[in-house]
């Protein structure tokens, strides 16, 4: 009866020591991370990085050139929290799936109308109208103690092309800073570069001010 009895507290004593160390041990949770379209970009984890336990964790996508970032899509997309410096963070606390999807960027530095303003907010008449064809206009325009500087707004046709007016970096749609009038000749250029940074178009207003 001894003997058994030192048996059956010997097996009680494994299975308290296998449960302890079952405990113990965290469990494993896969991060899977698809790129679309292939080629387009990478991500930081690279995809199939294995978790112990909860853990938060860094996505950073990269986009190749040519590409941007759009957006997460995937079973696990709605968990993705953006920390608005250009990276995002999952609590990886079971398996999850993400696809990073990227898309091209944009080769148009087209500009759709230009429009040019008196300082007292009256529309210029713009030669020729503006058209897809040309890109130097010119403006006729008398200055006097009333109308002393123009303005001009660029429309873009993509509205991730960049725009300067003259030195000055403006927003597609939005006037630019108020250009003095100066008696004669003179020309602003308005320099439109497309998203991708590679395509541009130079287009320019030229004024003959009168007096």
């Amino acid at each position: 009866m001894k003997g058994r009895n030192m048996v059956v507290t010997l097996l009680l004593t494994l299975v308290v020591v296998l449960a302890v160390v079952g405990c113990g041990k965290q469990k494993e949770y896969t991060l899977t991370i698809e790129v679309s379209p292939a080629g387009s970009g990478t991500v930081s984890p690279q995809s199939g990085m294995v978790y112990y336990g909860e853990t938060l964790v860094t996505l950073n996508p990269q986009a190749n050139s040519g590409w941007k970032f759009t957006n997460w899509s995937g079973e696990s997309s709605s968990e993705v929290v953006d920390k608005e410096d250009g990276t995002w963070s999952i609590l990886v606390n079971s398996d999850k799936a993400l696809v990073a999807n990227f898309a091209e960027t944009s080769s148009d530095a087209i500009l759709t109308n230009i429009e040019v303003f008196d300082n007292n907010g009256v529309e210029q008449e713009l030669l020729p109208p503006f058209n897809d064809t040309d890109k130097e206009y010119f403006i006729k325009i008398q200055k006097t103690n009333e109308i002393h500087s123009v303005a001009i707004v660029a429309y873009p046709s993509d509205e991730n092309a960049t725009i300067l007016i003259g030195e000055e970096e403006v927003e597609g749609g939005e006037q630019s800073a108020l250009i003095p009038l100066v008696p004669g000749d003179s020309a602003v250029e308005i320099f439109v570069t497309a998203e991708n940074g590679d395509d541009f178009e130079l287009y320019t207003v030229k004024l003959a001010v009168f007096e």
